[in-house]
């Protein structure tokens, strides 16, 4: 036996939505023309500090983890072709989210 952190589960998906999808993405790749592509995006935003869990300190001491509180927001926008499969993404490190101008770029 080991000890293993757990994994998550997304608690809310709905599976008549992910069907729907399903069904109007098929679609979709047989009535584009052959020279069209059809692309994904989606944004993160990866933390820098590192996450305080749980572990074995003795009685009466602490342990304390340094953080990197003043690092500013790094955002991530990919975008992958689905037909050829090459991803492209942009990076922008400002306390600004990626908004809907960033999105229309690759458009």
């Amino acid at each position: 036996m080991s000890i293993k952190s757990k994994g998550w589960l997304p608690g809310k998906a709905d599976a008549e939505k992910q069907r729907s999808f399903v069904q109007c993405y098929e679609a979709l790749k047989v009535s584009k023309a052959s020279e069209d592509a059809i692309y994904f995006m989606d944004a993160t935003h990866p933390h820098h500090n590192p996450v305080a869990g749980y572990g074995w300190i003795k009685r009466g001491q602490d342990h304390e983890i340094r953080s990197h509180t003043c690092r500013q927001r790094l955002n991530i926008n990919g975008v992958i072709n689905t037909v050829t499969l090459q991803a492209t993404n942009c990076f922008s490190e400002s306390r600004h989210t990626i908004h809907s101008s960033l999105y229309s770029h690759y458009l």
